[in-house]
């Protein structure tokens, strides 16, 4: 197996991300020193200041800091992987690893795999359940990696399930599912409709009620 990747990603503060956009030419000192000034005064990370201020988006962030390594920049957000190709890797070394399936081509014998921290651990791992593939690494957004690990999650049934039946703290832990359900479908709200046996649960998510 070959493991295209250039550097180790390390998690990346407000400083990095400066010296990163300055040295990709995203942004010019003035204003990342104005977007510093206002983080502190607004106690945001220099990431949500930018976003807030609407002077980048998440992408343009994301391409910035996968170009400083030497990676392409892979979208999940709008470029999602089906449920199908994120369980071609197994959920524990996707977690330990954070990377996510995205692709593979047939013709070449290569598969693409993102992370927001490639490292050389990832090569051995990689190895094994890819034999006889090149592996080429990409980057994406941590909160995108995130949102693609929802495919390991099993059903709230199920889980709720799981959670009466250990008899601990239930309601507590039954609101933790769904919250975090929540989260990661970016709802904006939440709604319990009881019925006569059950309650439903649904979220809104874009204006839509699921």
């Amino acid at each position: 197996m070959n493991l295209v990747y250039c550097k180790y990603l390390m998690s990346i503060d407000d400083k990095k991300l400066a010296e990163i956009l300055l040295q990709e030419n995203y942004l010019t000192e003035e204003i990342i020193k104005q977007a510093e000034e206002r983080s502190v005064t607004s106690k945001k990370t220099l990431f949500a200041d930018l976003l807030d201020q609407n002077i980048l988006s998440k992408d343009l962030i994301g391409q910035a800091i996968a170009e400083s390594f030497g990676i392409s920049y892979s979208d999940l957000n709008s470029h999602q992987p089906s449920k199908e190709d994120v369980l071609k890797i197994p959920e524990e070394f996707a977690k330990e690893h954070r990377c996510v399936f995205l692709k593979e081509n047939e013709e070449t014998k290569q598969v693409t795999i993102t992370t927001d921290d490639p490292t050389q651990e990832l090569a051995t791992g990689l190895a094994s359940l890819f034999p006889d593939k090149q592996v080429i690494i990409t980057y994406s957004l941590g909160e995108d990696i995130d949102t693609a690990f929802f495919n390991y999650q099993k059903t709230l049934d199920t889980r709720f399930s799981k959670i009466i039946e250990s008899k601990r703290h239930i309601a507590p832990e039954i609101l933790q599912q769904i919250f975090e359900d929540a989260f990661i479908f970016h709802a904006s709200d939440i709604h319990f409709e009881p019925r006569p046996k059950e309650v439903v649960i649904r979220f809104r998510v874009d204006g839509v009620l699921h």
